[in-house]
């Protein structure tokens, strides 16, 4: 067993990882939110070393995600003891899609070694029962140890009595990778590493702890691609907990925590329901995006004929209409306005600027739309139409990543320029803005 897993340590460290680079580190960035932090020390050990490979304790200190349309980002704070022959682990049960086991029963998949199935019932009606309304579908098994230290990572999707589901070996790598997985079936592009030096967090004990895991900002981190959990689109009910390499000793490290008291070991007779309070976190599915209209706007050329910032709002041909005034130079805009909107989404996946607009006269001409970062006082994310004729268009300025384009107060901006491109067929060309709005992603 330690040679497969060396083997493919050793592939991804010779730069397999390097052509599929992924924003993972095992530390936790600043646009993951908490759901959960331990309030139970660990029995099983506090590591001290500070290392990034190795750690002497295990402990789950804080859980933390970011969910957007297409992934699940899951950060644990804390550490997973190990060493040439200690292969401590976390196994994470998801409740994401409707059916799946209250209570682990006796057919699990076969997957480590047997070691899920280790959990299950072993025919006598035991097996890990979870917490009313959580009924446990996909399982994903963290690993690490060795010599050198790997990160290993086993899946498996629980189905029906009988069906038993399916289960693979998704790969390795190593501590503070990029997490990609090397040598194994990933069909999804799972990525997941660990930061094992934190010093911090909960201390050695049987306990109640008030909270000191909440400031704990290294361990594992993991990218899940939606599609590896059914596709859910609702919320998504985890359990995090660590136990020993035969899956047959769980600890008292569970998130959300257990209020204190002694490990729990064997999984077979460990009933969450009979603690105190949920043993697992939610994740609530991602809001909806926003669809801003613009409250604000100043004309820094041209001047309004008719319509009014309301006719902004909706697509329905009725326009602002807006004509050259006075411009010196013949290659500046000659209608340019600045507008303005509101977001409760402060910190945006992706934000695009649309407009629909057209010329009302004829001649030759261009438009531009950029959008505003609040961040560095600039202008960003150009779209050049060229040529920008009398035929209703709608284009967009997409910002993906959206750094900058909202600030504090949720405040957005945007500008809109027409310039001439030729000779006009009108000294007092006119333009028409029909729809203008900001799409905003969370």
């Amino acid at each position: 067993m330690k040679s497969i897993r060396f083997f493919s340590l050793c592939a991804a460290a010779l730069g397999f990882s390097a052509a599929h680079a992924q924003t993972i580190d095992g530390q936790r960035d600043a646009g993951y939110t908490d759901v959960a932090v331990q309030n139970t020390e660990t029995g099983f050990g506090d590591s001290n070393l500070g290392l990034i490979d190795k750690a002497n304790g295990s402990e789950l200190d804080r859980f933390s995600y970011v969910r957007t349309a297409t992934d699940l980002y899951i950060f644990i704070g804390g550490n997973l003891e190990n060493g040439p022959s200690v292969y401590q682990k976390v196994a994470i049960f998801f409740d994401s899609i409707p059916g799946g086991y209250n209570r682990l029963p006796q057919d699990l998949p076969d997957i480590d070694f047997n070691r899920l199935i280790r959990m299950g019932d072993d025919g006598s009606g035991n097996g890990l029962t979870f917490d009313a309304g959580f009924e446990a579908d996909h399982y994903i098994g963290f690993v690490n140890g060795g010599d050198p230290v790997g990160v290993f990572v086993n899946y498996a999707q629980i189905e029906t009595i009988g069906n038993g589901g399916v289960a693979y070996y998704m790969g390795s790598t190593f501590p503070g990778s990029n997490g990609f997985l090397d040598g194994g079936n990933n069909p999804f592009g799972v990525a997941g590493t660990i930061d094992n030096s934190n010093t911090a967090g909960v201390p050695g004990g049987f306990g109640s702890d008030p909270g000191n895991g909440a400031t704990v900002t290294t361990g594992i981190e993991i990218r899940i691609p939606l599609g590896q959990l059914g596709s859910p689109t609702g919320p998504i009910k985890i359990c995090a907990f660590v136990h020993s390499d035969g899956l047959d000793f769980l600890s008292n490290q569970v998130l959300k925590g257990i209020g204190g008291g002694d490990n729990l070991a064997d999984p077979r007779f460990v009933n969450f329901s009979s603690i105190s309070g949920d043993q697992y976190v939610v994740i609530p599915p991602p809001a909806a995006p926003e669809t801003i209209a613009p409250d604000a706007l100043t004309l820094q050329r041209g001047q309004i004929i008719s319509g009014t910032i309301a006719d902004l709002a909706t697509d329905n041909n009725v326009a602002l209409r807006l004509k050259k005034f006075f411009v010196a130079n013949p290659v500046e805009p000659f209608v340019w306005g600045t507008l303005q909107g509101t977001t409760s989404i402060l910190t945006p996946s992706s934000v695009t600027f649309r407009v629909k607009s057209r010329m009302v006269t004829g001649g030759q001409f261009r438009q531009e739309l950029e959008q505003w970062n609040w961040n560095t006082s600039s202008y960003e994310n150009l779209l050049n139409t060229n040529p920008f004729n009398t035929v209703y268009g709608t284009r967009e300025s997409v910002a993906s990543p959206a750094t900058g384009k909202v600030n504090g107060s949720g405040r957005l901006q945007a500008r809109i320029r027409t310039f001439p491109n030729g000779i006009s067929a009108n000294p007092l060309p006119e333009v028409d803005w029909d729809l203008v709005n900001w799409i905003v992603n969370p």
